[in-house]
Parts: C-alpha cells; sequence; structure tokens
C-alpha cells in the first residue's frame, strides 16, 4: 500500500537533485531548471538555469548549454557557458566550447574543442 506525501512540503537541502532525467530516458527539447538536475539518459536540444546541471556517467548530451555550475561525466557534444566552472570528470567527453571562470578537467577526461576563461 502506497503511502501519501505531501509533496509541497517536502524540503530539499542545498545540493540535493531536484529533478532526474534517468538512464533509458530520452528527451528532446529545451530545459529551464532552478535547483539540481542530473541527467543519465539522452537529451538532446538546450539547457538554461542559473544552478548546477549534472551529466551522469551514462548520458548522452547534444545541447548548449547555459548554468552556473556544469559537471560531465558522459559524453557532451554542444557549448557550455557556465556562471562559475565547468568540471568534466574522468569518465566525461565533451566536444564543443566551453566558457567558464574556472575549468578543471580529471584525469581521463577528454575534451576536444576550444576554451575561453570568463572573468568571476
Amino acid at each position: 500500500m502506497s503511502k501519501d506525501i505531501d509533496y509541497k512540503a517536502v524540503e530539499l537541502a542545498p545540493g540535493e537533485i531536484t529533478a532526474l532525467i534517468g538512464r533509458g530516458c530520452e528527451f528532446q527539447g529545451r530545459l529551464v531548471f532552478e535547483g539540481v538536475v542530473r541527467i543519465d539518459g539522452t537529451f538532446t536540444g538546450e539547457i538554461l538555469t542559473r544552478d548546477t546541471l549534472i551529466l551522469g556517467p551514462d548520458s548522452r548530451v547534444k545541447a548548449k548549454i547555459e548554468a552556473d555550475t556544469v559537471v560531465v561525466g558522459g559524453h557532451l557534444e554542444g557549448d557550455i557557458v557556465a556562471l562559475s566552472r565547468v568540471e568534466i570528470q574522468s569518465t566525461g567527453h565533451v566536444k564543443g566550447a566551453v566558457s567558464a571562470p574556472v575549468f578543471k578537467i580529471e584525469e581521463g577526461g577528454l575534451f576536444d574543442g576550444k576554451t575561453q576563461m570568463l572573468e568571476s
């Protein structure tokens, strides 16, 4: 038997994921959000946020991204403009342009493109 949940009363702690596009899911279009969103599936389109986007290791994303922070653990083809930082994890692959004040690539991460360092 399912338990009723008052979703309006649920509060998330800072840094918790507010939405998920899971592995096996496909989405096309324009994604605009607040909070932290994680994509583990396939996304094609445009992503706009003043918050954090996480692309998990299984993600396949083809998009133009404007965000505060972007963490790439999967495959991304497209351009990123970030207000704070972009991080390519060891499992991440990025093909495109990256503009951010902080740009970090972990050992094993792949980057094929151009970068522009923005002022903080």
